[in-house]
């Protein structure tokens, strides 16, 4: 009787929050949710990796006369 009064209600509670609450909510916006942001960042990332020495100087000076750019912008108004 103690069993089908209180062990198989707490059970079925327990498996109610377990799947509802921490797999549905918790899990699915917090470290499942962060870790397939960072796997899409990832994939995407990869793509504009090519290995060669040239390209990443080239991405480098971009960014340098990016950065002198907005400098000199900012300093002239």
């Amino acid at each position: 009787m103690y069993n089908f009064l209180f062990v198989k209600p707490a059970f079925a509670l327990g498996r109610i929050f377990w799947k509802g609450g921490d797999e549905a909510i918790i899990n699915r916006f917090g470290p499942d949710g962060a870790a397939s942001v960072v796997v899409a960042g990832s994939r995407f990332a990869a793509r504009f990796q090519s290995g060669y020495l040239y390209t990443y100087a080239l991405v480098m000076l971009l960014g340098l006369s990016a950065a002198a750019t907005w400098v000199i912008w900012a300093t002239m108004r």
